[in-house]
């Protein structure tokens, strides 16, 4: 005999290995997916944290005095936006400030510092995005 097609046995062989490497393949395509969608939400959350950071370097010596940074700096819990000397700043889609906090100024003589910290949550972050920053002022 002289068959010159497939068997039933090898054709199925053949569909069930090709299916194999395709679920392995996609579920790697997926975690690839995944870890940029990730790496992208930090990327926005980092440039628009360093837009905050920069605005509270410029209001501090402004709005702090010796015992307060009284309205200064609005951090709201749940929020997607934080506000600085009136100021608002929308958080990336989806970003929401889970937790935060602005410590009084710490003054010695006319140098003084005051901390400023919050972690922004999101659903597609595998843990909360931690920000804390001391900013050094002096009072004249």
């Amino acid at each position: 005999m002289n068959n010159k097609g497939f068997t039933v046995v090898e054709l199925i062989a053949s569909f069930t290995l090709t299916m194999i490497i395709s679920v392995f393949l996609f579920q790697v395509l997926i975690d690839v997916k995944d870890i940029f969608v990730e790496t992208s939400l930090k990327s926005n959350i980092i440039e628009k944290v360093g837009i905050i950071s920069k605005n509270i370097r410029l209001n501090v010596p402004k709005k702090c005095n010796l015992t307060s940074c009284s309205g200064l700096i609005s951090l709201t819990n749940g929020s997607g936006a934080i506000t600085v000397n009136g100021q608002i700043f929308e958080l990336p889609s989806g970003v929401t400030v889970a937790s935060s906090s602005v410590s009084n100024p710490i003054c010695f003589s006319n140098n003084c510092y005051v901390t400023v910290q919050f972690d922004l949550s999101h659903a597609n972050l595998a843990e909360d995005f931690k920000y804390k920053v001391v900013y050094f002022y002096s009072i004249s």
